[in-house]
């Protein structure tokens, strides 16, 4: 999987602070097949109960994520 250890818990940290302990995350398509390249990160949440307002929680999730992404590839640690 290209993703690195920090940049998973990162996810992880951001989805558990705004869904909650009980969601799930799983990653599937190009980021996971370490021989590919390029691709984007593909994540499925699952919720034990039906939210309000999906799209609203799906744009929040996907601006974290894809900022704290960002901030990783920069990081001089």
């Amino acid at each position: 999987m290209r993703l690195t250890d920090r940049q998973v818990a990162a996810i992880r940290y951001d989805v558990e602070s705004l869904c909650g302990g009980d969601a799930v995350v799983q990653r599937f398509g190009l980021r996971f097949d370490d021989a590919a390249s390029g691709g984007d990160v593909d994540l499925l949440v699952i919720l034990p109960e039906a939210i309000v307002h999906p799209a609203r929680l799906s744009a929040t999730l996907s601006a974290r994520i894809s900022r704290c992404l960002f901030d990783e590839m920069f990081r001089d640690d």
